[in-house]
């Protein structure tokens, strides 16, 4: 068997603009600390693919794996989360959330009781079905296996939504991911949408808080088109909208250079810029196996960019050999 890592890579976008408590550094490395990269990749692919915390993947130029990215740390995820936003039981999750979507409906039952024909009997079955409502959509939102949630200070509840495409390969990973989230009592809720309507209904607006999705690099993986500030409209590639002066800075710098060092030497440097600000959390990149008889002579890669290009060498394979 031969395996190929591909020049792609599946991570988390975050959208600042769309979800304010992202624009928080503090927040951001605490949703990184609470993914165990492993977990996911196992769920999505089988582990049929490589862990990665850059989208400098290996064997491209400017690859450095002592760049160090946050790690996978529960605890410490839970310690920054802490200090804004408080934990409270499931309980008293639902009835904070009771109480929100009663007064929201009360002016439905105030309608009824202005209205002189409405009898005791009525306003009181009205307002069974009303409370029995609420209680059916919240309980039915709410996943079972959460066992706390966050408030701050506004009694406002920690919640984000990871919005994906409907692969298989796409839903596990962020079903995997929403675990791991709600375990550090975040209340996550996944948005599927159809593969051929995602251009047109979330990416042309940017109409998402978290946007786990791929990007496929090519043959020349230079970062540019989706990290440069100029890219963060439609239909740019910067899908997590980042904007940074200096990064922007050794981004033109790297794609106007002839010389691979200092190419090499840009992009090292735009690693570490990601690394502390986390504007995505970079999951894993996919593995091709391609299985061939053990008679076959004559296979060398170097390097493929899509599954075809295993047969670029077709013509130097055989079988026969002289004595």
């Amino acid at each position: 068997p031969y395996k190929f890592v591909l020049p792609q890579y599946t991570a988390i976008f975050f959208n600042q603009d769309t979800a304010p408590v992202l624009k928080n550094s503090d927040m951001r490395m605490a949703l990184n600390l609470a993914i165990a990269k492993d977990k996911v990749l196992a769920q999505a692919l089988g582990n049929e693919g490589e862990i990665i915390s850059s989208p400098i993947l290996k064997n491209e130029v400017g690859y450095n794996p002592n760049i160090i990215f946050p790690a996978y740390d529960p605890e410490k995820s839970n310690q920054i989360l802490d200090k804004t936003w408080q934990k409270i039981q499931p309980e008293d999750f639902f009835k904070a959330e009771y109480d929100a979507a009663l007064k929201a409906r009360q002016g439905e039952l105030d309608t009824l009781k202005k209205n002189t024909s409405t009898t005791p009997e009525q306003l009181l079955e009205e307002t069974s079905r009303i409370e029995k409502e609420i209680t059916d959509i919240i309980r039915q939102d709410m996943d079972a296996e959460q066992s706390f949630y966050r408030k701050n200070k506004n009694n406002e509840i920690l919640t984000l939504t990871i919005t994906t495409v409907d692969t298989p390969e796409y839903q596990q990973a962020a079903e995997s991911i929403a675990k791991l989230w709600r375990a550090v009592g975040i209340k996550t809720k996944i948005q599927i949408i159809n593969s051929g309507q995602i251009n047109k209904d979330i990416l042309r607006d940017r109409n998402y808080q978290v946007l786990l999705y791929g990007e496929i690099t090519g043959s020349d993986p230079d970062p540019y088109p989706f990290w440069h500030s100029s890219q963060i409209s439609y239909p740019g590639l910067n899908l997590a909208l980042f904007v940074n002066r200096e990064a922007d800075k050794l981004l033109e710098v790297a794609r106007a250079t002839t010389t691979e060092q200092k190419r090499a030497d840009q992009y090292e440097k735009f690693q570490q810029i990601l690394a502390k600000e986390i504007p995505a959390i970079f999951l894993y990149t996919p593995v091709y196996n391609f299985v061939a008889s053990k008679e076959i002579k004559g296979i060398t890669f170097k390097q493929i960019f899509s599954p075809a290009d295993r047969l670029s060498g077709l013509s130097d394979w055989y079988i026969k050999t002289k004595h």
